[in-house]
């Protein structure tokens, strides 16, 4: 046998050999403190009741509402409305008696206004018109002596501190809901709340061409314009 032939073998035999050996070479395998130690039953169990509790606090400051309650500051806020007819038109004012508005986040969500139709006043209509005013021709004080303004919701408008609100008003015994804006100062304590109202929806007929014909200028406009012009004090919050 040549001498390039038991090379070729001595070569090949060697390789075998060390293909072997790295074959059977033992594995090392980790002992026990190599292992990531397990949570024992107690300690699965407080991580859980700390789970809870989190979840729990979460709950309680989610819920949470900041609530506050204004007091109408009556001689500083006025109610005032014009009503007219095709040459001249009277302003009223009106005060309040019974006064309560909620917040909750700053947002007023309740309310209640009661208003005193025997107090009617004005700068510009007689007595003799006052009384008229007052007469079962239009609000019928003697029967009726107060309307109410009941205030149940209100949200955001794009405008800082302005408030789209949805409310009752009563006037005569009938209800009828409102929407309308309402704008407040930053800490809520000043507020203007306008709107109008069709008068014949709560039984003011007089002098309205809806109900009377050939009235001439003796027409009544069916549109009453309000204005509230509010002061508040904060009298109760959240500590």
């Amino acid at each position: 046998m040549s001498k390039s032939k038991i090379l070729s073998i001595v070569v090949v035999l060697s390789l075998v050999v060390v293909a072997w050996c790295g074959m059977n070479q033992s594995v090392t395998t980790p002992s026990v403190n190599e292992f990531p130690s397990q949570p024992s039953q107690w300690e699965m169990l407080d991580d859980q009741d700390t789970l809870e509790e989190i979840n729990d606090d979460v709950s309680v400051s989610a819920n949470l509402e900041w609530s506050v309650e204004l007091a109408l500051h009556t001689t500083n806020s006025i109610l005032e409305w014009e009503w007219r007819r095709p040459l001249y038109g009277y302003n009223w004012t009106v005060p309040f008696i019974i006064w309560d508005l909620i917040l909750e986040d700053w947002v007023p969500v309740s309310g209640l206004f009661v208003i005193n139709l025997n107090a009617i006043e004005s700068e510009n209509a007689s007595d003799r018109v006052i009384d008229h005013l007052k007469s079962d021709d239009f609000f019928d004080v003697e029967n009726y002596p107060e309307a109410t303004l009941e205030i149940f919701d209100a949200i955001e408008t794009w405008l800082p501190w302005e408030f789209e609100m949805f409310a009752n008003l009563t006037i005569k015994g009938i209800t009828n809901d409102i929407t309308f804006i309402a704008q407040f100062s930053e800490d809520r304590t000043q507020a203007t709340w306008a709107f109008d109202i069709d008068r014949t929806m709560w039984d003011v007929r007089f002098g309205s061409s809806n109900f009377f014909g050939d009235l001439g200028d003796r027409v009544i406009s069916n549109t009453i314009n309000f204005v509230f012009a509010l002061s508040f004090d904060i009298t109760r919050g959240l500590d």
